[in-house]
């Protein structure tokens, strides 16, 4: 009682930290979300569970104190003690087998929720061997409510997105979605799934040039900034907890673009890029930070606060927090379900100036392998911003979806991509024309510099067009360098004339070849971009009737965390990179020796507490944690091959459910073996059969390729000495 008490009064607190800056109707946006239900205890020691209603999604708390999030299991002496939650939930009354999530965070989204359909929960506790234990929590409720995003959707006249459509696409009519040539083309992905919400996809080689990939959401729509004025931008966002290495950005930007050059991933003095004279908001972990894009094109920190679990809005990879952002010329605040997380002037020197800004959504991913992570996923919502109402509307057709597009021009060799036009572009009257342009990315893939001359040209329907030296709008200007290399890209817009009858444009119903000629480039990202009136737009044909659109089942499957952390009384340090080789670790052993091991969990204060391992590549990837089912451990003689293995023991975790996460301490006879050097492993599996991956510094790269990642061998080696 006395948590629900504290709770109730956290809750209120948040309410009202937003009514400052709630919408025009004079209602706090939060305040139109039901009040939290606080689920019934069955039996003796229950889980003290929360649950939120909003649109199509339902939040549970699990014994989640605000402020205080950092609350270990504590399996007990016998080893039996909770390590997490299973919550089962299904439509009221239903004989179908109902929804599960395992778990060991303390807040989940159960998802998709119908809205104003009732629903059963139940959440138990679950230990490391799979079995349910404890009382359990339970409630009836009316499934999601849209009332917040009512009010979300009247109130955000510049642009708003709730991505409530069929799985694939969002609506191209309002997002542009670009590429780096860094990304690896079979981890990149911009999608709606059955949830609906949007997914951003994003993840980097282990081999290759260049190590900062990109995917970039630029809003059609611009964000009208005016002095004395304050603008509203609000979205629902998990953010990028997994490490320093996979960030998410949203940029205000002067200019327009698809891309953005600034790829110095931390900012600071010398973090050069285009454009220069906007404001960059992040999150990498449980840090937020407003940042200013200064004259001369640096990324300056203006504010950070990487105090989020102590402010009472911990980040957890897919959970959604409703966050806002009010901008004005010369002032930042950003609010996390009401809590203000940043607040701080913007410096007089980089006062935004009136005008039209573009709006990009990044994940951007720092060779992300090396973490051992393939990729990350970003989980967000009803985007929105306040301000004028869009009298455009604008018609994208792109060469791909999937994959890439990317060619290269050397010495003025053509190169060709394809845009396939289904549609009629006249428009609903023909004395009004749509305006066609073609948009492209400039970028290198091997470090070699890019050259530009004035006879660099690309040819449209047959028209040649010249491409315009790529400039900044920096003081002083950037060198072609900086603006174009296999890191940086830039992006680049040609006037194609106009469409529909009389037209001057070459662009056609049917395929449309580009051919670009240059003396040393890449280009990729093309698509031919048809500007309307909004209400005299002609039928439109989007890309994901075009193309094959990834979505999550496409991507790679990733596996759980698995590692050896102690043999004997000795720490393996996993953050050691070539641990795997015997020169960086090779524990002497003799007689009866125990082995540690840990499969999706850290330990917390000493062996008997776990904590929820936040650096899950499958969590990052996934956003669920399909829990631990069996655990092996193995050895074999050093170099040796896996007919030379022997299976040390095997247990299972999955009695009533999989393990949230699995801590033991298994032990064997080394006098059963001859002296030497051997490897040690330690391989889980979840609950779809999916190995483990080794969560050791440098396994991503000496694996290669995500594909290998997934029960990649990867030892510390001991030697036996009888």
């Amino acid at each position: 009682m006395k948590r629900s008490i504290a709770y109730a009064t956290f809750w209120l607190t948040c309410l009202t930290a937003v009514m400052p800056w709630s919408g025009s109707s004079g209602k706090s946006v939060l305040a139109q979300s039901p009040p939290p239900i606080h689920l019934d205890a069955v039996g003796n020691d229950a889980p003290d569970v929360y649950l939120f209603r909003d649109d199509r999604v339902a939040t549970l708390e699990l014994d989640y104190v605000p402020g205080n999030p950092w609350t270990p299991f504590d399996i007990g002496a016998d080893g039996l003690g909770p390590v997490g939650y299973r919550v089962l939930w299904n439509r009221s009354g239903s004989r179908a087998r109902p929804n599960m999530l395992i778990t060991s965070q303390r807040r989940v989204q159960i998802q998709p929720v119908a809205n104003g359909v009732s629903y059963d929960v139940r959440v138990e506790y679950v230990n490391r061997w799979g079995q349910i234990v404890g009382g359990h929590a339970k409630t009836t409720f009316d499934g999601g409510s849209r009332e917040r995003v009512k009010l979300l959707r009247r109130e955000m006249t510049g642009f708003f997105d709730d991505f409530n459509r069929p799985m694939g696409l969002p609506d191209e009519t309002k997002w542009n979605t670009t590429f780096s040539k860094i990304n690896d083309p079979l981890l990149q992905a911009f999608f709606i799934n059955s949830q609906y919400h949007t997914h951003t996809a994003v993840g980097t080689p282990a081999y290759g040039y260049g190590d900062r990939g990109q995917v970039v959401h630029r809003i059609r729509n611009k964000l009208r900034i005016r002095d004395g004025e304050t603008r509203k931008i609000v979205f629902d966002l998990d953010g990028a907890q997994h490490s320093a290495r996979a960030i998410w950005y949203l940029d205000i930007l002067p200019t327009e673009s698809d891309i953005t050059g600034h790829v110095t991933a931390f900012g600071g003095a010398g973090s050069f890029g285009q454009p220069s004279s906007g404001i960059r908001f992040s999150i990498e972990r449980q840090e937020v930070a407003v940042w200013t894009l200064n004259a001369a094109g640096e990324q300056i920190l203006i504010e950070s606060n990487n105090e989020l679990a102590f402010d009472g809005v911990q980040l957890f990879p897919n959970v959604r927090r409703a966050m806002e952002i009010q901008l004005e010329t010369d002032h930042v605040t950003m609010l996390i379900d009401g809590v203000p997380v940043l607040n701080a002037p913007i410096p007089p020197a980089e006062k935004l100036v009136d005008g039209d800004y573009t709006v990009h959504w990044t994940a951007f991913a720092y060779n992300t392998m090396k973490v051992q992570m393939p990729y990350f996923l970003l989980h967000w919502d009803n985007f929105g911003f306040d301000g004028p109402r869009p009298t455009h509307t604008w018609h994208n057709y792109r060469s791909q979806v999937a994959g890439t597009d990317f060619v290269r021009s050397n010495e003025y060799d053509p190169k060709t991509v394809a845009i396939e036009i289904p549609d009629n572009m006249s428009t609903k009257k023909h004395s009004v024309k749509g305006e066609a342009r073609l948009v492209f990315t400039r970028q290198m893939d091997n470090w070699d510099p890019a050259k530009w001359t004035a006879q660099d040209t690309v040819t449209v329907g047959g028209i040649e067009y010249p491409i315009p030296e790529p400039t900044s709008n920096t003081t002083p200007g950037l060198e072609l360098s900086q603006l174009v290399s296999t890191n940086a890209a830039y992006s680049t817009s040609i006037p194609l004339g106009t469409v529909g009858v009389n037209g001057t444009s070459p662009v056609v119903t049917g395929t449309n070849d580009v051919t670009f000629r240059a003396k040393q480039c890449g280009f990729h990202n093309v698509h031919i971009e048809v500007k309307y009136p909004r209400r005299l737009a002609p039928n439109y044909t989007p890309p994901q009737l075009i193309h094959p659109v990834p979505v999550h089942h496409d991507l790679p499957m990733v596996g759980l965390p698995a590692r050896i952390s102690h043999i004997g009384s000795t720490k393996v340090d996993h953050g050691v990179w070539y641990m795997n080789e015997p020169g960086n670790f090779n524990e002497t052993v003799s007689g009866t020796t125990s082995v540690d091991v840990l499969v999706n969990g850290k330990e917390f204060n000493g062996p008997t507490t776990l904590a929820s391992d936040f650096v899950s590549s499958q969590l990052a990837a996934s956003g669920q944690n399909a829990g631990v089912r069996k655990v092996e451990l193995w050895l074999r003689p050093d170099g040796g091959d896996s007919n030379s293995a022997f299976l040390l023991d095997s247990v299972r975790t999955d009695e009533d459910a999989p393990a949230p996460q699995f801590i033991h301490q298994f032990s064997f006879d080394t006098t059963e073996f001859q002296n030497g050097v051997y490897e040690l492993s330690v391989i889980a599996e979840d609950s779809k059969g999916v190995l483990s991956i080794p969560p050791y510094g440098s396994a991503g790269v000496q694996a290669g390729i995500p594909e290998a990642l997934n029960g990649f061998h990867f030892p510390i080696h001991i030697t036996i000495d009888n």
